[in-house]
């Protein structure tokens, strides 16, 4: 499949531009991790980093979504030989529809 290199006018989730989405949620986590953030702190570093880069209303909101503890795509159980996902299927296959090939996922770690 060739990717499309602009957005679609079908949901919103296509009308974003999840290129520059993606990217921004990657540079500001590792920016969080390399700044050796953890928790809390690791969230509030990351949500400040993302409200700086100035990104349009559309994108910001797309962005706040991925990095949201209640709708960031979380890897799930696995089913046979697959791994799943949960959150994120429709904005996954936006994704993928304009060739990003690389996002953030969050993986929730409990204590012991």
């Amino acid at each position: 499949m060739i990717p499309l290199r602009t957005t679609r006018d079908c949901c919103y989730y296509h009308r974003v531009n999840w290129r520059q989405v993606s990217a921004v949620a990657i540079r500001v986590t590792r920016q969080a991790r390399r700044e050796g953030l953890a928790g809390e702190a690791f969230g509030d570093r990351v949500a400040a980093l993302a409200a700086a880069q100035g990104l349009p209303a559309r994108e910001e909101e797309a962005l706040d979504d991925l990095l949201a503890e209640h709708s960031a795509i979380q890897p799930g159980p696995r089913f046979r030989l697959r791994a799943g996902y949960t959150n994120g299927r429709h904005r996954t296959t936006a994704m993928l529809d304009v060739g990003v090939r690389r996002t953030i996922i969050v993986r929730w770690r409990y204590p012991s």
